[in-house]
């Protein structure tokens, strides 16, 4: 049972390789660089990273058109197409700068498994548990479905701890091959099914 970043890295180590992720400062500090070369960009850094975040890399979007095209749920500020081109030209600043440092991003992580796992890799669980499934993120449900595969009830998603007697139902059913995983490290429900 461990939260859903670590089981992703110990499985893109095994199956793809070790590969290097890009911490938060890491991230900021590439976007600040990306942002002092362009002359026309009137963001602020902090609406630069969670533009990042948010939209370019949780989606994983790696062109223009992707990026003029995606809807940009839950961001406040409207962008016009001449604004999205200016914020794309960083944005591919920042992508340039993560392959020359041979980093990815977490996101990056999860998605090369999902690939990797779409692919028809013996899937390493028989069945997951997801606790504060309000909190996974687009990259990370790519990979929890790629885990399940086309199987049925391979899935279980929580959403709150009120639920608990549900996870631990499917926890009897098969506890031997089960990933019981959580957003959040310190929920009380994965402290629960520990104890």
């Amino acid at each position: 049972m461990d939260p859903l970043d670590t089981v992703a890295r110990r499985l893109h180590d095994r199956m793809l390789g070790r590969a290097e992720v890009a911490s938060r400062e890491g991230l900021r500090d590439l976007v600040r660089e990306a942002a002092r070369e362009s002359v026309d960009q009137k963001f602020s850094l902090a609406f630069l990273v969670a533009e990042w975040n948010e939209v370019v890399d949780a989606w994983q979007l790696d062109s223009w058109e992707a990026y003029r095209d995606v809807a940009r749920l839950g961001r406040k500020t409207r962008l016009p197409e001449k604004q999205r081109q200016a914020l794309w030209a960083i944005f591919e600043r920042v992508r340039a700068g993560l392959t020359e440092r041979r980093l990815v991003t977490q996101a990056d992580l999860y998605s090369r498994l999902a690939a990797h796992l779409a692919g028809g890799e013996c899937l390493p669980y028989d069945f997951v548990v997801v606790d504060e499934a309000q909190d996974v993120s687009v990259a990370q449900l790519r990979f929890v479905a790629a885990l399940g595969g086309s199987r049925p009830d391979a899935l279980f998603f929580a959403g709150d701890l009120t639920e608990r007697h549900l996870l631990y139902l499917a926890c009897t059913r098969a506890r031997d091959h089960l990933l019981v995983t959580g957003v959040n490290p310190a929920s009380e429900l994965l402290q629960d099914l520990r104890g």
